[in-house]
């Protein structure tokens, strides 16, 4: 990780406190955050309790090759009134988090009465790179959950008392408030920009900016000195999280208040975000090829999409790997990359994908087992989505209709073409969007003369098209700017 992906240090001594109160008022208006910390290293009062050993580091075993465990008392969720949603952010500091040898568990109860499952708290892989501080998954909970309780498990592999201790333990609890639901965001420059169409026919999509999602430092970067690095590889992710949610902006704040409250971390890790519905959300602030944290503390070079959700066995909606596909080809084009290419990175020291799986990064199951296995046809439908992009700056124009004019370019309602037809013949009307996608058909019969056809585009969002028209042997191929 790089030191300025780390926040100002009155951030990280906020959360070394134990019970922070809420940051606003009561009610669903703004975020509120709490956190529970427990410091082993003195009297902890605990409901039920098996060969523990406590001392000034910490707790262990005191009998080596017996299993031990440390149960708390119910504990009150410090958060009331949440909103949509609640998140647990677990942060522990052990000697070693070796899971054949120490788990850590947790539970809730809407009224300390009847329990949901007990739930292993998992490694959050992107966390801070210090052997004795853990950072678990953050969690996701109904807000109807009042109580919580954890548990401490030591295995009967412990063969040294030195071999583990558990110091300290610190629940973070996050309410996002009223966050607006968002749709398809208008068409953002980020800084860094000019005009994306003229820079490259793969224009980059519509997207809901920082403002958009509510993010507390808005579109002001979070880093206090943003870092910039060229774009050789783009890295692909999935949060780990719920494959369903009733407002995914909150969901993205949520994340900013993990990777910034309890990672440390100056601001949202990823470059970009897509919900389900297919919306992209803009990440980390600082504009264009800013430097994120995601990438297994090799972030140099890379470019980091996070699609929201779990896809371990499931794959992500259509509509959120259509819009990955046009920001992998819109950087793509921009940073003139192969998608089916391997390259050297020089931060990992690995030949990587251009686009590749967080996994490929280090040892994590990260983007899913099944999303990983969608990326090698994920790659190819980026090279014909490129393809067709930059096809429309150099159109073969061997075979042409006679006097083939086309009319108004851009358009908005509607494209005008006409042409001279020497002979009668069947022929096909396509406009393609620039990921190759076709988005009108027309089937023609053409006669002898002056031909005239339009094609409506009110409908079609912004960017560049694909016109071609077959007619009998003859092709003609046109790019059409569609400008809402």
């Amino acid at each position: 990780m790089n030191l300025a992906d780390f926040c100002p240090l009155f951030r990280l001594l906020i959360l070394l406190t134990g019970f922070l109160g809420a940051v606003s008022p009561l009610g669903f208006g703004k975020s509120k955050t709490a956190s529970y910390s427990i410091d082993f290293t003195v009297s902890q009062t605990a409901e039920h309790q098996t060969n523990i050993l406590r001392t000034s580091d910490g707790i262990s075993p005191f009998r080596l090759g017996d299993p031990a465990f440390f149960l708390s008392p119910t504990q009150t969720i410090p958060v009331t009134q949440a909103f949509p949603f609640l998140t647990l952010a677990p942060t522990a500091e052990a000697t070693s988090f070796d899971p054949s040898i120490l788990q850590l568990q947790v539970r809730f109860s809407t009224d300390d009465e009847t329990w949901s499952d007990w739930q292993a708290i998992t490694h959050f892989e992107e966390g801070p790179q210090n052997g004795q501080l853990y950072v678990g998954n953050l969690m996701y909970l109904d807000t109807t959950m009042r109580y919580f309780q954890y548990m401490v498990l030591f295995n009967q592999n412990v063969q040294s008392l030195a071999a583990v201790k558990l110091k300290n333990l610190r629940f973070d609890f996050f309410s996002p408030g009223q966050v607006q639901v968002v749709g398809p965001g208008s068409f953002y420059q980020l800084p860094g920009h000019g005009n994306e169409v003229t820079q490259c026919e793969c224009s980059l999509p519509a997207f809901a900016n920082r403002t958009d999602w509510n993010c507390p430092d808005g579109q002001a970067p979070s880093c206090s000195v943003p870092e910039f690095t060229p774009t050789t590889h783009m890295v692909i992710h999935h949060s780990a999280g719920p494959n369903t949610s009733i407002n995914w902006a909150a969901t993205v704040l949520s994340i900013w208040n993990f990777h910034v409250n309890t990672n440390g971390w100056c601001d949202i890790g990823y470059n970009w975000i897509i919900d389900p519905n297919g919306v992209i959300y803009e990440g980390r602030g600082g504009g264009d090829n800013v430097r994120g944290a995601h990438f297994c503390a090799t972030n140099s070079n890379t470019m980091g999409i996070c699609l929201l959700g779990t896809f371990t066995s499931q794959s992500p909606s259509e509509a959120a790997i259509n819009s990955l596909r046009k920001l992998l080809s819109w950087k793509s084009c921009q940073e003139d990359l192969d998608p089916l290419a391997m390259t050297f990175h020089p931060s990992s020291g690995k030949t990587l994908h251009t686009i590749s799986g967080h996994q490929d990064g280090c040892a994590t199951a990260c983007p899913g087992a099944s999303f990983y296995q969608d990326l090698p046809n994920l790659r190819i439908e980026v090279d014909t989505a490129l393809a067709a992009c930059q096809g429309l700056s150099s159109i073969d124009q061997d075979l042409a209709l006679d006097n083939f004019q086309l009319y108004p370019n851009p358009a908005s309602h509607e494209v005008r073409l006409s042409w001279d037809q020497l002979s009668p013949a069947k022929g096909t009307l396509l406009l393609m969007s620039a990921e190759g996608k076709v988005v009108r058909q027309m089937n023609l019969s053409l006669f002898p003369g002056y031909m005239r056809f339009s094609v409506p585009t009110a409908d079609l969002p912004s960017g560049w098209y694909l016109l071609q028209v077959e007619a009998g042997s003859l092709v003609q191929r046109k790019k059409v700017l569609v400008s809402q």
